[in-house]
């Protein structure tokens, strides 16, 4: 009996080993989860900072523009995009903001 006792005891030990492991690596997953969700959040949170910043722009130079309803609003930007002196100009602005600033 004292053998058999001996083998439950190592197997008792073993599944409590084995329990353990088991929690640090669900530890481990919920980290890397929370972590990949802080990521993803904070790629979001640039993307709406930057896009507060540029309606802000717009809200700023163009009160008119910013009293239109959005479908009217889309309708006018659509139209100012569509302009080829404002495709010019994006152009031009596009290939300033691509050089490197002389220092």
């Amino acid at each position: 009996m004292a053998i058999h006792d001996e083998h439950r005891e190592s197997i008792l030990k073993q599944l409590d080993n084995a329990n353990a492991q088991k929690l640090l690596y669900e530890h481990r997953v919920t980290r890397l989860e929370n972590r990949s969700q802080y990521l993803a959040n904070g790629d979001r949170r640039k993307r709406v900072h930057h896009l507060c910043n540029m309606g802000g722009a717009i809200q700023s130079l163009s009160p008119q523009a910013d009293a239109l309803p959005k479908s009217l609003f889309y309708e006018f930007m659509e139209e100012v995009f569509a302009l080829s002196e404002v495709q010019r100009l994006l152009d031009d602005f596009s290939s300033r903001a691509a050089k490197p600033e002389d220092l």
